[in-house]
């Protein structure tokens, strides 16, 4: 036990030591820097590794039904939170006929609630009607996706999914297996579009549509994603085709996919199109090809064709439609940006560490037309989940407390420092670690960009207090006297000596 004390001893001493071994200069003069402003953010970084806005977080335990089993989705529609999740119903008995042994489990019921981001109250809505399972099938009834609108109504794509035996008359389940005999799939494909109380404004049988085409492609059982825009046209995908619809769910024309095989994007309220990542090679046979890297590629409704590709930032995946500061907002890398076509630049403007949120149980994220943005954590606590809505709004810098802010440099964070950092930052009162990510500046062509950024940077006497050692370049750092010597600090300590460390 004595031995376990000490090595736990030594280690928590070495991982102290390691996280601040570019502490270059003295705490007490330019070691640290502190910001005047008060802001979360370190002034004298760019906007590009810093965010542009200070935001403080309402931590809101999610006040859910007493029987959820899990909540799915989340959106916005508005300054409402809407979330999909699935309560327990009914008992179901099985018996195996060969043993009488038997077993049993619940069905589950999809519902919808909406939640007040003020305090975390979550309500159902009473007056929603979802299609159901055919009562001589067996199955579920699942939420695919959800998109809302600033008038406070939402869109749900809903999929049934169900099968059909073909049982004998005289079938004994006490005795017989059904999957003996055939079974038929039987699916169903909605969008249904919901009024803010969950009652049914419209409700579109994607399998059972008047229109022959789409009845010949079967759209309906293969949408993938959707969207909305502005004049409540809708657009499907099935990852070989886009449809575009009236929103009585007539189809106005459909574009073939097949090339630019994509998730649907809606960087504006009135503009829908195709995520498509573009793979190049080196060849001659791609010379006159567009370059390598993620575009986006717009339904055109004048001319019922696609429009001009537009190439987007490094990492676009989740995209949020814009306004008239920027043309659409997008997450990456646990931050949110802001970027204009026009001048190919991002601000990042929510960065959740700064924000002293720990988003390694975050699953999802949206924001709201006031501005807000929120976020959606769960944790498994034994047999419980406990689910938590934090809620950002933007604050004046003068009311964040003026800390000393130490930068730490790095090429991606690993979830167990991220959560250590933000701990830290919560709980200490005058020093705050102020993370510069710099694979933030990898582009498609250069995924060390980042890297050369911070090179610079020290060359030029811009030196980060702290280093996360791992896919950089230490060894040349270290060459040119930026980081600390270790022996200095061991040599200081009137316990712990060298010889507790390994060499």
């Amino acid at each position: 036990m004595k031995f376990k004390r000490f090595f736990a001893l030594a280690l928590a001493a070495l991982l102290v030591m390691s996280l601040f071994a570019g502490c270059s200069k003295n705490s007490d003069t330019s070691g640290g820097k502190t910001d005047s402003s008060g802001s979360l953010i370190d002034q004298t970084k760019p906007a590009a590794t810093t965010a542009k806005y200070a935001y403080q977080a309402d931590y809101l335990d999610l006040q859910l039904p007493e029987n959820v089993q899990y909540v799915n989705t989340m959106c916005t529609a508005g300054t409402t939170i809407f979330l999909t999740a699935y309560v327990q119903g009914d008992e179901i008995v099985q018996t195996d006929p060969d043993t009488g042994d038997t077993w049993s489990y619940y069905t589950q019921e999809l519902i919808l609630l909406s939640v007040d981001p003020d305090t975390g109250a979550c309500t159902q809505l009473p007056n929603l009607q979802l299609p159901t399972v055919p009562e001589d099938c067996e199955g579920n009834v699942d939420c695919y996706n959800m998109a809302g609108s600033d008038d406070g109504t939402l869109w749900m794509l809903i999929n049934v999914y169900a099968t059909k035996f073909d049982l004998p008359a005289d079938f004994d389940p006490e005795t017989d297996d059904k999957w003996n005999y055939p079974s038929t799939d039987i699916p169903g494909s909605y969008l249904m579009h919901i009024a803010a109380d969950g009652s049914t404004l419209a409700n579109i049988d994607l399998l059972a549509a008047d229109d022959s085409a789409l009845k010949e492609d079967s759209m309906g059982s293969n949408i993938s994603s959707f969207a909305v825009d502005a004049a409540g046209n809708l657009y499907a995908s099935d990852y070989t085709n886009v449809y575009v619809l009236d929103a009585e769910g007539k189809l106005l024309f459909k574009l073939d996919g097949s090339e630019y095989s994509g998730s649907l994007c809606q960087p504006k309220a009135d503009q829908v199109g195709i995520l498509w990542y573009n793979y190049v090679d080196d060849t001659a046979a791609n010379a006159g090809s567009d370059e390598g890297g993620q575009y986006f590629i717009p339904v055109d409704l004048e001319t019922k064709a696609w429009g001009e590709k537009q190439k987007m930032p490094v990492n676009t995946w989740t995209v949020y439609p814009g306004d008239d500061t920027y043309d659409f907002y997008y997450n990456n890398n646990s931050n949110i940006y802001g970027y204009s076509f026009a001048t190919d630049s991002k601000d990042k403007l929510v960065d959740w560490m700064a924000c002293d949120v720990d988003t390694n149980n975050m699953y999802n994220t949206a924001i709201l037309s006031d501005g807000r943005v929120a976020g959606m954590t769960q944790e498994y606590t034994g047999d419980t989940t406990v689910y938590q809505l934090i809620v950002l709004h933007r604050v004046d810098a003068s009311e964040i407390k003026e800390k000393t802010v130490l930068t730490l440099a790095c090429m991606g964070l690993d979830w167990n420092l991220r959560s250590q950092i933000v701990e830290y930052n919560k709980s200490n009162d005058q020093y705050r670690i102020n993370v510069i990510d710099y694979s933030e500046y990898a582009t498609d062509d250069d995924y060390n960009a980042g890297v050369t950024k911070l090179t610079t940077e020290i060359i030029s006497g811009s030196i980060p207090d702290l280093f996360l050692t791992s896919s950089l370049p230490v060894d040349k750092y270290a060459a040119k006297g930026v980081i600390a010597d270790l022996y200095t600090f061991m040599d200081q300590d009137s316990t712990m000596t060298r010889d507790y460390f390994v060499p």
